[in-house]
């Protein structure tokens, strides 16, 4: 195998280098880093004119969709997991669209939505997915409500809600929020989830837990 190794300097860069990169003569792109470097990734190969397989090493600190396809994070036992992988299989995965970005994570909104990027990546790599939770606590009387209206397959409702995620992942900001048997990468669907605005101190309390 010919090996090209590029790295990133800068914030999308891995988008722009997949976007201008000419994929005619490559096999296979692999991406190694988090779940941010994925979606520049996934945004930069939907882009270019060829479209090539697809893979990912995770070395975030979440790493929620590696866990979310059952991808060991630990690097001892990644490194035993693809010594195993002999033969590649290539699968399709679902990919959603807001206005002109791919997601196949994640698409968020409202409050908390940048918590990714409003801890830095020192902190998170120190004490985890409860930095997530500390920093919600700290900012839970600074919420605002939003208005929305969903429409879908003849569902239509309008609410106030403070949160909300278009997703195909179990796992967000490190913590499960879904079963496994609940989601499918591969129906051609997506999942939502909404958190309404709450209007006393027991639901300050049910959205804490």
């Amino acid at each position: 195998l010919e090996i090209v190794t590029m790295y990133t300097k800068k914030e999308f860069n891995a988008e722009a280098i997949i976007k201008s990169y000419d994929l005619s003569d490559i096999g296979l792109v692999i991406l190694c880093g988090g779940d941010g470097i994925l979606n520049e990734g996934i945004n930069g190969l939907m882009s270019n004119n060829n479209k090539v397989p697809m893979s990912f090493i995770p070395f975030g600190t979440m790493n929620d969709f590696a866990k979310t396809i059952k991808m060991p994070i630990n690097k001892l036992k990644l490194s035993k997991y693809l010594s195993k992988k002999v033969n590649l299989e290539v699968e399709n995965i679902d990919v959603g669209k807001v206005n002109e970005r791919y997601f196949a994570y994640i698409c968020a909104f409202g409050n908390f939505a940048d918590i990714g990027y409003a801890t830095s990546k020192k902190t998170k790599n120190y004490i985890g997915s409860i930095v997530y939770a500390i920093h919600i606590l700290r900012n839970l009387t600074k919420m605002k409500s939003h208005k929305i209206t969903i429409k879908s397959k003849g569902l239509s409702f309008t609410d106030d809600v403070i949160f909300g995620a278009v997703s195909d992942t179990i796992y967000i900001a490190g913590m499960k929020w879904y079963k496994r048997d609940e989601l499918n990468l591969q129906d051609g669907m997506l999942d939502m989830i909404l958190i309404r605005k709450p209007k006393n101190f027991l639901e300050y309390l049910k959205i804490i837990k």
